[in-house]
């Protein structure tokens, strides 16, 4: 038989289980209590009352963690100011740049405005002396009939034995003489003021008939003078009877111009073509996009920069009463600048050797260039106006050095003293010095003819070339024997600006009659 348990009389025997467990569960609590705390943050222990942790501190608690993470996304004052010390810093630097920018433009305008007043000095010292042609027209306000009458009768039918091919009659060259119509120039002069809308013929008589010396195909036309620019200015002081053609003085010359080519316009409005800033072809031709308009080096027309390389060009046209109304055509195109080429060495060799192969054509020929046209071209690219003929050249305008009476030796080491883009003049010729090259002296001229290798037989050129100093003429002349005089026209940039390495150290001399002008700088 099986026993029955007794129940323990003494509860003392064995260890109670639910302390235990109270315990425990304590501890839990603590432990959770402290995993609380640390995810809280670090906080003080301390119980408010010593039997816990106190409501009030866990509140402290959670609002400390809160400003910590306030302040922790706000910038210390310290990094504020840093930032603000940098930002004044970055303040301070575009001042400096802007101070810095603002001074090279000051001193690109000075710059330019001191060039287009000392190329000013070389214009207006040209113009000053009677011998070069060359007048600003914008201060033509008056003329005298008998003037008027001096300067057509100027012009005078030379011993040209042929006209149109055929030998000239006497009855021919009245015919030619009496369309002047002299009889209309009666004081007082009535003046109009135009603008050259296209390429237009000078020409000595108002006559597109040809005067020759030969019947030979490369004979010149000695009625031709000149050729005026699309763009120059020009005064009317005459016309024929039926007012086809008119008698004007341009910039450089006198003579007959088809009035078709001129659009009138007031004296006002002359001056604020010509005022206007310009832009210079400098191709040897150039034709403008979109037009048949075709321009030849040295052209100047008012423009304005519309943005980096794009140009809006001013081209004049007439309307159906002749007065000027102005086209603007938009261009991109190289070979036409905006402003004067600055006159430096490298420039003025630049444009020179642009003008190669041009055709040569007795005074402009069909839009073609002689000796002294040539030069001309050359140097309005500068904004320098010279005198049209060779003759006017060798007086005016520029300091002259005399070759007269110097031998071969003595003229050819003068000439090698001189730089680059220095013009030498003979008779009736024009050329430019362009320097050495594998020790040859070199010259560039648009000329004609010149005395073959073989020495006997004339080579026939008839366009601009780049040849030795010492050619020998058709006729057997050297052109050292020919050399009379030389015209200085070399003028650096940098001589405005008292720079020392100026490739130019002669002293620059504007002569002309009482008038001298010395431009001072550093060498």
């Amino acid at each position: 038989m099986r026993r029955k348990k007794q129940p323990h009389k003494n509860k003392r025997r064995g260890l109670s289980l639910k302390p235990l467990i109270i315990g425990m569960s304590a501890c839990v609590v603590l432990l959770g209590g402290v995993l609380l705390w640390a995810v809280l943050g670090s906080v003080r222990l301390e119980p408010e009352s010593g039997h816990g942790l106190g409501i009030v501190d866990a509140v402290n608690t959670m609002g400390l963690q809160k400003k910590t993470q306030e302040l922790a996304a706000k910038p210390s004052a310290a990094s504020s100011e840093s930032q603000t010390l940098t930002a004044n810093e970055t303040d301070a630097e575009e001042i400096k740049d802007k101070e810095a920018e603002d001074q090279k433009a000051e001193q690109t305008l000075e710059e330019e405005s001191t060039k287009a007043l000392a190329y000013q000095q070389i214009n207006e010292a040209t113009m000053a002396n009677s011998k070069s042609g060359v007048a600003d027209v914008t201060q033509l306000t008056d003329v005298a009939a008998d003037d008027v009458r001096l300067w057509i009768e100027a012009y005078t039918y030379g011993n040209w034995p042929y006209l149109e091919g055929e030998p000239v009659t006497k009855e021919a060259q009245d015919e030619i003489l009496a369309r002047r119509n002299l009889e209309g120039i009666l004081d007082p002069i009535t003046l109009k003021y135009g603008v050259i809308t296209q390429n237009a013929a000078v020409r000595a008589f108002p006559t597109w008939k040809k005067a020759s010396t030969s019947l030979d195909a490369h004979s010149f036309d000695y009625f031709q003078e000149s050729m005026l620019m699309t763009g120059e200015a020009a005064v009317i002081v005459h016309q024929t009877a039926d007012g086809i053609w008119s008698f004007v003085q341009a910039q450089n010359y006198r003579g007959w111009v088809e009035t078709d080519k001129i659009a009138c316009c007031t004296l006002d409005e002359l001056k604020k073509w010509q005022e206007t800033k310009r832009a210079v072809v400098t191709d040897a031709r150039l034709t403008l996009a979109g037009t048949n308009v075709t321009l030849r080096m040295g052209t100047a027309l008012p423009a304005k920069e519309e943005s980096e390389g794009i140009l809006m060009v001013s081209i004049p046209q007439k309307d159906d009463k002749g007065q000027l109304v102005i086209t603007n055509v938009e261009t991109a195109q190289d070979g036409i600048h905006f402003g004067y080429l600055d006159m430096t060495q490298e420039n003025i060799l630049d444009q020179a050797k642009k003008l190669v192969g041009m055709a040569y054509g007795w005074g402009d020929s069909n839009g073609d260039m002689d000796c002294s046209s040539t030069m001309n071209a050359i140097y309005r690219c500068f904004g320098i106006i010279l005198p049209r003929n060779t003759g006017s050249m060798a007086q005016t305008g520029t300091q002259i050095v005399s070759l007269e009476g110097m031998t071969q030796e003595e003229k050819l080491e003068k000439i090698q003293s001189m730089k680059p883009g220095t013009l030498l003049v003979m008779k009736n010729h024009v050329v430019m010095y362009i320097g050495q090259e594998n020790g040859e002296d070199l010259i560039l001229h648009n000329f004609t003819t010149c005395m073959a290798e073989d020495g006997v037989s004339t080579k026939e050129v008839y366009q601009c070339q780049i040849t030795q100093l010492n050619l020998v003429t058709a006729a057997g002349t050297q052109y050292l024997d020919a050399y009379g005089k030389i015209d200085i026209l070399i003028y650096d940039s940098h001589t405005f600006l008292g720079d020392t390495d100026c490739f130019y150290n002669l002293e620059r001399v504007i002569i002309h009659q009482d008038y001298i002008c010395c431009l001072n700088r550093r060498i």
